[in-house]
């Protein structure tokens, strides 16, 4: 079967066809409409620490209490802190978001420098933009607030700049159409095969029913039709019968010695009589058999 018999199948057999692929439309144009948009964009920010002023010339300086995150990696430990932080849900909760707010963030910490990235994820460009701005500045907040539970004077504290700006909202949508197509691409298949199925179900049977009513039933096939007995047969037969003894007489008499026809006195004998009535009856047997044929 190639393509142009099961086009030519799918023709004939439409109102399978039709309704098949108006439900599969149906649940592609579904599934295109439920693929939400996504756009991307992402930033980058660097932990600085403090510059501290320089004292008066002359001026006696007076000891300060050094940041406890500068002997243990520096910016680069309260860089991984802060990535730490972000990422958590009491930044999201921070930020106001609901459970059911589909915009999303991630922090990822370089590994010999540090800065953080946070790509930002939402259903708008202007929400993607608005997520990383929430976050940059919330995490100047958290990690002020680290830094001081560490008890770091707030003179050497680390802070939190811009490293790189918001990049172009880029749009990452999954692709609709691929989806919407492969459902309709399924359900044109289904169709055909359908439409095949019932095709040849249907050809089937018509061909049987054609075989059925061409050939006698096996009955008649094995015992042909007899003939209704005739009533005067009884009759014809009796007749024939009699025709055929007369004959035999004849022929009797036919072998009668002549001396013996000749010792007969002349004039009607009882033989002669005979002799004479014998064909009238044979006339007679046969005229009765002709009537009744």
């Amino acid at each position: 079967m190639d393509l142009f018999t099961i086009l030519g199948t799918c023709l004939r057999r439409w109102y399978v066809v039709l309704p098949v692929l108006a439900i599969s439309g149906y649940f592609a144009m579904q599934a295109y409409e439920a693929v939400e948009p996504q756009y991307t964009a992402s930033t980058s920010i660097v932990i600085l620490p403090s510059q501290t002023l320089p004292g008066e010339e002359g001026a006696v300086e007076t000891p300060t209490l050094e940041n406890p995150y500068a002997g243990s990696g520096g910016p680069k430990l309260a860089a991984a802190v802060l990535a730490k932080n972000i990422d958590s849900s009491s930044f999201r909760d921070r930020l106001g978001m609901a459970p059911d707010d589909t915009s999303t963030f991630e922090a990822s910490v370089a590994q010999t420098q540090p800065i953080i990235t946070v790509d930002a994820m939402a259903n708008s460009p202007e929400a993607a933009i608005a997520t990383l701005d929430a976050v940059t500045e919330s995490a100047r907040v958290v990690l002020d607030e680290f830094q001081a539970v560490a008890e770091a004077p707030e003179a050497k504290r680390y802070l939190v700049a811009a490293a790189v700006p918001v990049s172009n909202v880029t749009d990452v949508t999954p692709s609709r159409w691929r989806t919407a197509g492969a459902i309709l691409v399924v359900g044109a298949g289904l169709a055909a095969l359908l439409a095949v199925a019932l095709d040849a179900a249907l050809k089937a049977r018509r061909r049987d029913a054609v075989l059925a009513a061409d050939v006698p039933p096996a009955a008649q096939q094995e015992r042909p039709e007899q003939p209704e007995p005739d009533a005067r047969a009884p009759e014809r037969d009796a007749a024939a019968d009699e025709v055929e003894s007369i004959g035999r007489s004849d022929g009797r008499e036919a072998a009668i010695d002549p001396d013996e026809s000749e010792a007969s006195p002349p004039g009607r004998s009882s033989s002669t009589r005979g002799g004479a009535a014998r064909p009238v009856a044979i006339a007679h047997a046969r005229a009765s058999v002709d009537h009744d044929k």
